[in-house]
């Protein structure tokens, strides 16, 4: 990470409370819209953890939260936000912090993470695909419901659930300093989008509506195929998202 930078648990109630500021001052979330410090303070209890990335200085530059889950397969942790502030992006924090929480589930034992993210962010979607080597098998259409920074886009809440599975040969390749490629022989499937529907719902919202109806639609199919988003692409003016029948 960049020089200087230290990741760690946030443990007294002033850093946990910074955590809860860097929320609104990252997303522009409103008051109600906020993971409130009370869930900040349990999650340290309760077998989660609330990890803060720090400047030089010791202030507070980005934050990780997230709690222990159950599925049918059995235990994992659950991402609950990631940010990092405007002045601190794309010096690898978030990569550290990502990094810093497959060691501490690792040796907990634990061997999957689970997040959301926003299908039409391309710069997320190099990072958790490609950068991290998770993928995504399914689509939740409106996960939020209103949100006010979507609702004053126009635009729906939709998101892919990744699933990072700590152990494969895809996470090790990428956390290694490779990248989760696809091998172009095994994609099944290519969804084009707009490399910003955002600017664009400015522009058009109509437009971006459309663009974001027809994502859902056909993500909604091939995942009903048994497909998963593995990886990105750039074009000249589109993105194209990548689905494999992928198995670890």
């Amino acid at each position: 990470i960049g020089s200087g930078y230290t990741i760690r648990v946030c443990r007294s109630h002033q850093e946990l409370r910074n955590c809860v500021k860097l929320q609104k001052r990252i997303w522009g979330l409103e008051d109600r819209e906020l993971y409130p410090e009370r869930i900040f303070v349990v999650t340290n209890k309760i077998g989660g953890a609330v990890l803060g990335a720090f400047d030089p200085k010791g202030q507070p530059a980005g934050f990780l939260i997230y709690i222990p889950a159950w599925d049918e397969i059995g235990r994992y942790y659950y991402s609950l936000a990631l940010g990092i502030s405007a002045q601190h992006q794309n010096r690898g924090l978030g990569r550290a912090l990502k990094l810093e929480q497959r060691q501490r589930a690792l040796e907990a034992g634990v061997d999957r993470i689970k997040w959301t993210f926003d299908p039409l962010r391309i710069k997320n979607a190099f990072f958790n695909l490609s950068g991290l080597g998770a993928f995504s098998r399914r689509y939740i259409p409106d996960h939020y419901g209103q949100l006010s920074t979507n609702q004053r886009a126009g635009l729906h809440t939709d998101r892919f659930e990744i699933e990072w599975r700590l152990r494969s040969a895809r996470v090790r390749r990428a956390v290694g300093g490779g990248k989760g490629k696809v091998s172009l022989a095994a994609v099944k499937a290519e969804v084009a989008l707009p490399l910003d529907v955002w600017k664009l719902a400015g522009r058009n919202l109509k437009a971006a509506r459309a663009e974001q109806f027809r994502l859902r639609r056909e993500f909604l199919r091939h995942f009903s195929r048994g497909l998963a988003v593995t990886g990105v692409r750039l074009g000249e003016s589109e993105a194209f998202y990548l689905l494999e029948s992928y198995e670890d």
